[in-house]
């Protein structure tokens, strides 16, 4: 960490986005603007394949802090702080990146993340939104009970080009 509001995160534990649409990173902007003192100007920065796009709050303990880069293998964020505001656009934006509804599960990837911060997640489901859940595939996937709430509670906060993973598939 150098300074207050400035912050560096491990590759390991950064959520990735499979979309590097500008279209959908402004949408994505908008989203996350209540939450953030945002000056695109001053803060954005696409210049090329390793340019960097950093958000600053002031009060970094009650506000989300964002940092993206991006990269040619997609765009990168981490929400830090996340069980104290973790909700339902929380988890759609992670869903966004990798969830899919299956016959009983919404599943999404948790293969970056280490084993405490696996259940940590599992912990913020089951204590925020009131979501059991289970480590599948080896602990590389997160298994949701009860798909159909959670894809009622996530659609209205999805970009349109992410909408297919919100579409029922048979496993």
């Amino acid at each position: 960490m150098k300074g207050p509001h400035n912050w560096h995160f491990p590759r390991s534990t950064v959520l990735k986005l499979s979309s590097t649409d500008l279209v959908f990173l402004q949408w994505l902007m908008d989203l996350f603007t209540p939450y953030l003192e945002w000056n695109p100007i001053r803060n954005a920065s696409l210049k090329g394949a390793s340019s960097s796009l950093a958000a600053v709050s002031l009060d970094s303990f009650y506000l989300y802090i964002l940092r993206m880069h991006w990269q040619h293998e997609g765009l990168h964020l981490l929400p830090i702080h996340f069980e104290e505001y973790f909700d339902w656009i929380t988890l759609a934006f992670w869903a966004m990146r990798n969830g899919q509804w299956t016959n009983n599960y919404f599943v999404i990837g948790v293969s970056r993340l280490n084993a405490s911060e696996r259940q940590r997640l599992i912990d913020v489901l089951q204590s925020k939104l009131g979501l059991s859940s289970k480590l599948i595939m080896g602990g590389k996937k997160l298994a949701i009970s009860d798909p159909q709430r959670v894809v009622d509670n996530i659609s209205p906060h999805f970009h349109g080009s992410q909408l297919h993973r919100l579409s029922k598939i048979s496993r």
